[in-house]
């Protein structure tokens, strides 16, 4: 068959493959088992041949013993040196029949096991090709929901939403809450949050990377299997995402929209906090408050990009050498981890002196801008904080699904899933040649081993006449 290009097809192919090495095995146990009984026939047979000349030649000795001349003794004495012959042929062939009953033993047990083995391989491989097949009925569910079925729809019902009346209203409804600048700041502090999955969804790859890179090295195809399967997972964890998630998703914050633009909803704030929220004469120094918060906060995601960046660095460092000393490279500023450490130092620095303006300098006599912002943040009650969030949340999960695209998810999975069976492809191959070795170097080995254990009787035979090679 042509060389596989999918998963099922290479799932096949091995599930084939050993099927085939089964089959061949019992074949070649059935043979080793006829030869045993051949060779124990054998045995059997040079034992009796061996045992009928020594005692001719024992009958011949005793005549010998018994004639009244020596010259009567002539006859005997050719017939005594045939039957002697005759007794080291058979000796010989006895040594090499044993021999050859002991590669046929060894050859049973050998293949015994071999077909055991096979079998649990083949049973193997019949239970990863159910098991693909499972996995790929639904990642191609997955890719007719995504493209035609339930899922199809959900980037345009994420568009809808955000274009709708109720997107509109809803938007109107929570930015009503906070003034711009506190509102605004709220804002960009939720986006924030969400980054520090994307620095360390970086630090995972990046070692990730690193590991793929130290297998490689190898240059075996084997080597490079465990990057090529995570790259197919995670391809194909996005498309199963999409199908399982998308509907629910765009649903649950389309809901949160129709709630939030509800006319009949009660207020949020009252008229007194409304009035604090609101206070003119503090807005002031709550908008210095905000300016020094965004300060610090920029300030605090440079030095978190920093120090993921010097997180890598150290793991390249690392990776090359675990036993390297990471403070010595620190200190050279011409190595990469240096330069990341000088980096990270500067953004430390610059971290520093944002957080102490915003904690420990006054906005007023009697205040920082940190206690400034605290206590206006502190006005605002809970149930607006959750309905905010509640908001943003929806907005981000729509305005997510608005821009995936499915062909280009569906391309990158059947691209890495072709790639994986390329490397797995060239594996096996690999696999069964360092199989047929083993088996083979097995084999010879033990043969040379039981032949030198009949060295010593072969020699001896040579000696006197029959030679072996």
């Amino acid at each position: 068959m042509a060389d596989p290009k999918t998963l099922i097809e290479l799932a096949t192919f091995e599930r084939q493959n050993r099927r085939d090495v089964e089959a061949a095995t019992a074949t070649q146990l059935a043979d080793a088992r006829e030869a045993l009984r051949q060779a124990r026939e054998a045995v059997a047979d040079a034992v009796e041949a061996r045992t009928a000349a020594s005692a001719d030649a024992a009958r011949l000795r005793r005549l010998l013993g018994n004639i009244p001349m020596p010259a009567d003794g002539e006859p005997l004495l050719e017939e005594l040196a045939d039957a002697i012959a005759e007794e080291r042929a058979a000796a010989a062939a006895l040594t090499e029949a044993e021999l050859e009953r002991t590669e046929a033993s060894t050859a049973l047990a050998r293949l015994t096991e071999a077909v055991e083995h096979a079998g649990a391989l083949r049973l193997a491989a019949d239970a990863d090709l159910v098991a693909t097949q499972t996995r790929i009925a639904a990642r191609d569910a997955a890719i007719d929901s995504a493209k035609t079925g339930a899922a199809s729809g959900a980037k345009q019902a994420a568009t809808n939403a955000l274009a709708g009346a109720d997107y509109t209203a809803a938007k109107a409804r929570v930015e009503s809450y906070l003034p711009p600048v506190l509102y605004n700041r709220a804002r960009a502090r939720f986006a924030l949050a969400a980054t520090a999955a994307t620095r360390a969804a970086q630090i995972a790859d990046a070692t990730a990377a690193e590991f793929a890179t130290a297998l490689q090295q190898s240059g075996l195809p084997e080597d490079k299997l465990p990057a090529l399967e995570r790259a197919y997972n995670l391809a194909e964890g996005k498309l199963l995402d999409y199908a399982s998630q998308a509907v629910s998703a765009v649903a649950s914050a389309s809901a949160t929209l129709v709630r939030l633009a509800q006319p009949t909803l009660p207020p949020a704030l009252t008229a007194d906090q409304r009035a604090e929220i609101e206070d003119a004469a503090a807005l002031g120094d709550r908008q210095a408050a905000v300016a020094a918060e965004a300060a610090r906060d920029t300030a605090l995601q440079t030095l978190a990009d920093k120090e993921a960046l010097l997180e890598i660095e150290r793991i390249k460092v690392l990776a090359a050498n675990p036993e390297a000393d990471l403070d010595t490279l620190d200190d050279d500023p011409n190595t990469p981890l240096g330069a990341a450490t000088v980096a990270w130092q500067q953004a430390h620095a610059a971290y520093t002196t944002a957080e102490d303006d915003f904690t420990t300098k006054p906005a007023l006599p009697k205040s920082t801008h940190a206690v400034t912002l605290l206590a206006w943040q502190t006005a605002v009650p809970e149930s607006v904080w959750s309905e905010l969030e509640s908001f943003w949340r929806a907005e981000d999960v729509l305005n997510r699904y608005k821009v995936l695209v499915v062909n280009p998810m569906v391309t990158a999975a059947k691209a890495a899933e072709l790639a994986w069976v390329t490397e797995a492809l060239a594996d096996i191959a690999r696999q069964r040649r360092l199989d047929w070795l083993g088996e083979r170097l097995t084999a010879e080995s033990t043969a040379a081993a039981e032949l030198a254990a009949k060295m010593a009787d072969r020699s001896a035979h040579a000696l006197r006449g029959y030679l072996t090679l």
